[in-house]
């Protein structure tokens, strides 16, 4: 997670180079006004978490997850897909 940007910027380089790219890729955004921010560990953590958590409500708001009196008879539910 350290290391998201670099990755997603070259997906195929090896993870033993993003430590030198790093310095590379921030002279880059300062050079062009771009923002760069490196969070750590925790903070991406929580910021997933928070997201799982905003969406999850959404899910249960909207009735998508939904339980009969008995509880949930399985773990998901399957939907007829409309064929033409």
């Amino acid at each position: 997670m350290q290391y998201q940007l670099e990755h997603h910027l070259f997906p195929t380089m090896p993870r033993y180079y993003f430590p030198k790219l790093r310095p590379i890729i921030k002279e880059f955004a300062l050079k062009h006004g771009l923002p760069h921010k490196v969070s750590g560990v925790f903070e991406i953590l929580k910021l997933n978490y928070d997201v799982i958590r905003k969406h999850s409500g959404a899910l249960q708001e909207n009735k998508f997850i939904e339980a009969s009196a008995n509880g949930p008879k399985s773990s998901f539910t399957a939907h007829k897909v409309k064929t033409n």
